[in-house]
């Protein structure tokens, strides 16, 4: 069965693509010209086709993780992309969050 999801596949993670939460080291880390005025920070994965183009909050998220604000430095770093809802635009919409692989000392 063909499907518009395979037309409109592209080489970035959507939330769609992902059915649990999965774990992924980071290969490196671009930046890419998303239009006219706007770059962000594209993660590759260690085998995964895909690429995941970084929200601020995501990217915040890695350097927390990593230790490190500079992007070049986050190979090597294993992180888990989950799938949530999350308000955008006044709807509750589908979005892919990171979190930390090592689970969280509670205080």
């Amino acid at each position: 069965m063909e499907s518009i999801d395979d037309i409109y596949a592209g080489d970035w993670i959507k939330a769609s693509d992902l059915k649990e939460e999965v774990t992924v080291e980071i290969t490196g880390v671009k930046i890419a010209k998303i239009d006219e005025d706007t770059k962000k920070l594209v993660v590759s994965f260690k085998d995964f086709k895909k690429s995941l183009v970084l929200n601020k909050t995501n990217a915040k998220k890695i350097a927390e993780i990593s230790g490190t604000k500079d992007y070049t430095k986050w190979a090597g770093i294993q992180i888990k992309l989950i799938k949530t809802l999350v308000e955008y635009k006044g709807e509750e919409v589908d979005a892919i969050r990171v979190r930390s692989v090592a689970p969280v000392e509670k205080v």
